[in-house]
């Protein structure tokens, strides 16, 4: 949480966004299946705001993997 945070105040969005992706995986990884997606719904928010491609696409990509990873096949290929 303190690399999100440090992020948040340097408006440095690729710290941000990393943060909010490995807190997203650590979640998914100890069972977290809710929290896993909040911090992803969070970072595609952000990843939006910038308005850059490349983030955008990187953050769906990690919705995607969340989602296969809990089963969610049809919502991940949307």
């Amino acid at each position: 949480m303190q690399g999100i945070e440090h992020g948040q105040r340097g408006g440095m969005p690729e710290i941000l966004l990393s943060g909010y992706m490995t807190l997203a995986q650590v979640k998914q990884a100890r069972g977290d299946a809710p929290g896993a997606t909040q911090m992803c719904r969070q970072a595609l928010q952000f990843a939006r705001q910038t308005y850059a491609p490349r983030i955008i696409a990187w953050m769906a990509a990690l919705q995607a993997r969340l989602r296969l990873a809990q089963g969610h096949v049809a919502a991940a290929v949307h």
